[in-house]
């Protein structure tokens, strides 16, 4: 035998299993990738000017530790940059939209969660092809565009459940504070006062966070009308805007507002009622396979004897 180190060498690397070496071509080139972003990218002030522009746009004061420190610098920005450069204006204005909806306006811009996004791509890529080797032992590009097209689509997802979730809670909260404003403003309250009463109760329901911004517009100077409209540009329900113009038309009419949330609270309980309606018949419908299902189960095991004794002979 010899002893010779570079020969002991080589035939410990023979007997490696091949898709090591393809693991570390797809890392490599995940990397590589990664790298090369930030090369091309790496323009910390253009990132803080386009930062600043976004946030002005968007009538938002941002902070966020993730892009300050030096881990920000160095990956963050300039991924922030090419969310930037990024020409996607639809997708831009829903993740803005969702931002609102999940009370996110103020922590995150849309390019900085688009960054997020190419971050967490960039990540998926380097992980994916590993997670294809531990299930398929053989790597590929497969894992490589599969992980980074999860990466990429991971934060959009929560952001969208997350505003879901919110805008389910608002939707439920919503019959009651208006009834509550509504005989507030009966017993003599003004309209001020009665949000004021009904936010006081929970500062923290969602509606309520709502309601309380919507008064401070109103005592910065805006007027209800103003403050009601972005009420609804906040919330993208079509309920509330309904309600919204509701209330702003009886207003301009001479229309005593309470009776309005009234008629409002009330209208929004019935459709509550009809889609609950429709959705327990719905699942009356749904039930009814597996119901079939385990009947014809407890059929073929009730006469599954007989049958075999049938088939043996043994009943004849």
């Amino acid at each position: 035998m010899t002893s010779d180190p570079a020969v002991l060498l080589l035939a410990a690397a023979k007997t490696l299993p091949q898709h090591l070496y393809e693991v570390g071509v797809a890392l490599a080139f995940g990397v590589a990738a990664a790298l090369g972003v930030i090369s091309l990218f790496h323009q910390p002030r253009l990132a803080r000017e386009a930062a600043d522009a976004e946030a002005s746009l968007e009538q938002a004061s941002v902070s966020n530790e993730l892009f300050e420190g030096w881990l920000g610098q160095v990956v963050m920005w300039p991924l922030l940059v090419l969310a930037h450069r990024l020409h996607a204006p639809g997708l831009k204005r829903k993740v803005r939209v969702n931002l609102v909806a999940a009370a996110w306006q103020y922590n995150y811009t849309s390019a900085q969660y688009l960054a997020i996004c190419f971050g967490t791509g960039i990540l998926g890529a380097i992980v994916g092809p590993f997670l294809q080797a531990l299930l398929f032992e053989h790597p590929g590009m497969l894992g490589l565009v599969i992980g980074s097209a999860a990466g990429w689509y991971a934060p959009l997802y929560h952001l969208r459940a997350k505003a879901k979730s919110r805008l389910r809670k608002i939707a439920r909260r919503m019959p009651y504070a208006l009834d509550l404003i509504s005989l507030s403003m009966g017993a003599g309250a003004t309209f001020v006062e009665a949000v004021d009463t009904v936010t006081r109760d929970d500062p923290t329901d969602p509606f309520n966070e709502e309601l309380s911004t919507m008064t401070a517009e109103m005592e910065l100077g805006k007027t209800r009308r103003e403050a009601l409209t972005n009420l609804a540009g906040r919330i993208p329900m079509e309920t509330l805007r309904s309600i919204i113009g509701a209330i702003v038309s009886a207003e301009a009419l001479g229309t005593p507002v309470a009776d309005v949330l009234k008629v409002e609270a009330n209208l929004l309980r019935m459709q509550r009622w009809h889609r609950a309606e429709k959705l327990a018949g719905a699942a009356a419908v749904k039930l009814l396979v597996p119901s079939m299902l385990i009947l014809v189960g407890v059929v073929i095991i009730m006469l599954s004897p007989f049958v075999v004794q049938y088939l043996r002979g043994e009943l004849m």
